[in-house]
């Protein structure tokens, strides 16, 4: 996957440890994307002193990894979602063939309920056996 590419990355972009990409990055705004405060105001936990000049240049690019790694993560969440509609839509449809098709060969709808796990109300309320036996 690509997100667990970017999360390697980013773990292995500091090999020391000195810099935990999860928390000393500064605080992320996962809206806009990205990073509320500069580099340069950021401060050295160990320390207490804003990092020098290298390590602020080695925070932009495990920032840059960060965002691309948030990315990532947001666009599984679209995919993952896109498909649990999907397959919702498809057992929908699935599900309305079943009980119609037991509705015509006269099934009543206690006899349904026990066959495709839904309530009798809920049978009752989304379909009409009066409709569906005259056809």
């Amino acid at each position: 996957m690509i997100r667990n590419e970017f999360y390697n990355q980013l773990i292995n972009s500091e090999p020391i440890g000195f810099i935990d990409p999860f928390t000393d990055l500064g605080e992320f705004d996962s809206i806009q994307m990205k990073f509320k405060q500069p580099v340069r105001n950021l401060v050295n936990k160990y320390s207490g002193k804003p990092y020098n000049l290298s390590w602020q240049n080695k925070i932009e690019q495990m920032r840059v990894l960060y965002i691309k790694y948030q990315k990532s993560l947001k666009l599984e969440d679209e995919e993952q979602r896109f498909i649990t509609e999907l397959k919702i839509k498809s057992l929908k449809k699935y599900v309305h063939e079943i009980v119609t098709t037991y509705l015509k060969l006269g099934f009543r709808f206690k006899e349904i309920e026990v066959r495709v796990s839904l309530f009798n109300t809920r049978l009752r309320r989304n379909w009409e056996k009066k409709r569906l036996c005259d056809n």
